[in-house]
């Protein structure tokens, strides 16, 4: 994994349009509407 990846938590609401994640194994799009939760920790990187 790039030396860059946030390991600090994260939290929020997608008002408007679309936000993509990447994580270690997958990636998530979150979409108008959606709420965001990151824990953190090294397990969580993104």
């Amino acid at each position: 994994m790039p030396q860059h990846w946030s390991k600090k938590g994260h939290y929020g609401y997608i008002i408007e349009g679309e936000l993509e994640i990447e994580f270690a194994n997958e990636k998530i799009i979150y979409k108008k509407g959606d709420g965001v939760f990151i824990p953190d920790g090294a397990e969580h990187k993104h």
